[in-house]
């Protein structure tokens, strides 16, 4: 039995570096596009959000098993910044979320976050913290110093 002859064995190699060269250039172009989009967003995102910072200006807590409670949160950054979310902690460890709807603050502007069903039987020594956050990773503030108690 004959093999294949130098000729045809030469152009089914040629044909089959060009197909997987084909194949694997798509791949890599593909990719590289992915990866560049991926680090551009997060470098926008970055930039935005490094010159980005909020503070809990002020807590007020009305004692009880079922109390209210609401801050202030100043954007003393230099973009807008989005809130994502609030949250009081009591010295047992529970949680409680914010009523009010957190949206985004433009630079300086300040907004009341309210509380609502809190458990604080004793003001203030059953605060723990609050805890405020953003849409930016890193940027956020809490609260543990002494709140204004009514």
């Amino acid at each position: 039995m004959k093999g294949i002859s130098p000729l045809v064995a030469s152009v089914l190699l040629l044909a089959i570096v060009v197909s997987l060269s084909v194949i694997i250039g798509g791949w890599v172009n593909t990719l590289s596009k992915d990866t560049t989009n991926t680090v551009s967003n997060r470098t926008s995102e970055a930039v935005s959000c490094s010159s980005s910072d909020i503070t809990i200006d002020s807590l007020y807590i009305t004692n009880g098993t079922s109390g209210t409670a609401r801050a202030q949160v100043r954007n003393q950054g230099f973009q807008s910044i989005t809130l994502m979310s609030a949250q009081l902690l009591n010295r047992t460890g529970h949680n409680f979320s914010t009523t009010t709807s957190l949206g985004s603050l433009t630079k300086g502007q300040i907004i009341q976050v309210s509380f609502s069903g809190v458990s604080v039987p004793s003001c203030p020594d059953d605060f723990s913290k609050l805890v405020v956050t953003t849409t930016c990773g890193g940027i956020s503030h809490t609260y543990a110093g002494t709140p204004n108690c009514a």
